[in-house]
């Protein structure tokens, strides 16, 4: 049974050269990423995660570094902020404004689309996945190759806020747990027996502490190179990584559910109701089946064997009133005095049985949904 974890585990890691956690596509002026320029990853950690504050994105100062560019000609042009090291912390780079190269037109677009995909992913996915890059690892594939790639390094949570539709947009650390960069660590152990470091212990380490680790862990590879302050604000996805680190706690003690969708699967058992079964002569009084809303006779089939501890699957068109089955399936198990996780993909699908449970008067048994995750108690 723990190699079947450890499989599943492994199938969760992605290390090929499509995810940008291993091969991110630094300095390209994508709609969606955002570079920062002449900025220090120590101060822009103290700042944010440190010190809890938020920073503001300041436009391009002068021309001295180039007229902006469109997405268009940001496609064919690399610009890799951080070739040029400052050697240490001046004002600006203490401050809370955060250096971009963009106009102030521009700025304010590009941080306009990635507050509303950030906005759109977490509705629909119900999880948070803009992330302020501190760092990166340049990396080739063979000594003989001539193309460099970069593996963010640091990935520190953040969201974007605004006060108003025409406020300045700031960037606030987002309050969760940080890992090392899982899908590099994994790609580095098997093409290259590498291992990335953890991050140090404690709660105020700062990056230049992690970069030192990773720098030696790669320096026996010619042309590698840490990028202290090449810094990106993007999308990176962990949904994964979740439920890695699920599994990973799961892997000493599994439950005989999970084993079971793991290995054999389950076993067949007989329905619980006969062939053609009359279901007014099983429930002579309507009462007792605890429905909230209008069922027909497969639907109340399948709250039945839910209510008695059945394990199914249920599938159907849109349309099949797989809602308004969940929603009795809850008021059911709420009425016999159990807990109810109600799970979902799409935050979408949580509202939609939510609020039929409202407009039903079952409120006193809900729970405020989530807000960062896809997943609701009753």
């Amino acid at each position: 049974m723990g190699t079947a974890v450890r499989l599943l585990r492994e199938q969760l890691i992605d290390v090929s050269k499509r995810n940008r956690l291993t091969n991110a596509p630094v300095g390209k002026g994508r709609s969606k990423q955002l570079d920062i320029e002449d900025e220090l990853s120590d101060e822009v950690f103290n700042i944010l995660r440190l010190q809890g504050k938020t920073m503001i994105f300041e436009p391009q100062r002068g021309g001295s570094r180039g007229a902006e560019f469109d997405d268009d000609e940001a496609a064919e042009r690399v610009f890799v902020p951080g070739d040029e090291e400052p050697s240490g912390p001046t004002a600006r780079h203490v401050d809370t404004k955060l250096q971009t190269r963009l106009t102030g037109e521009a700025l304010q677009k590009r941080l306009l689309t990635l507050y509303r995909e950030a906005q759109t992913i977490e509705e629909e996915q119900g999880v948070s996945v803009l992330f302020m890059v501190l760092g990166f690892l340049r990396w080739y594939e063979s000594a003989s190759s001539e193309i460099e790639r970069f593996a963010p390094l640091i990935l520190l949570p953040v969201d974007l806020r605004r006060d108003s539709v025409r406020g300045r947009f700031k960037l606030a650390f987002r309050d969760e747990d940080m890992d090392p960069n899982l899908s590099l660590r994994a790609m580095l152990k098997a093409d290259f027996d590498l291992a990335l470091p953890d991050f140090p212990e404690g709660a105020d380490w700062l990056p230049s502490q992690y970069f030192e680790r990773a720098s030696e862990a790669v320096s026996s590879q010619p042309r590698w190179e840490v990028r202290p302050n090449l810094i990106e604000l993007s999308f990176f996805s962990f949904a994964k990584f979740r439920m890695w680190k699920d599994l990973e706690a799961a892997e000493g003690n599994v439950s005989p559910l999970f084993e079971s969708l793991l290995t054999g699967g389950f076993d067949s058992a007989p329905s619980i109701f006969a062939p053609d079964e009359n279901l007014d002569r099983r429930f002579p009084d309507p009462r007792e089946l605890c429905h909230v809303m209008d069922a027909d006779t497969s639907q109340t089939q399948v709250i039945a064997a839910a209510r008695a501890g059945r394990n199914l699957v249920v599938q159907g068109p849109p349309g099949t009133g797989k809602s308004q089955t969940i929603a009795n399936i809850v008021a059911a198990a709420a009425n016999d005095g159990k807990k109810v996780l109600f799970v979902a993909e799409k935050r979408a699908a949580l509202d939609v049985v939510h609020t039929r449970l409202e407009k039903c008067g079952v409120d006193p048994v809900l729970r405020t949904p989530d807000p960062v995750g896809s997943e609701e108690v009753f």
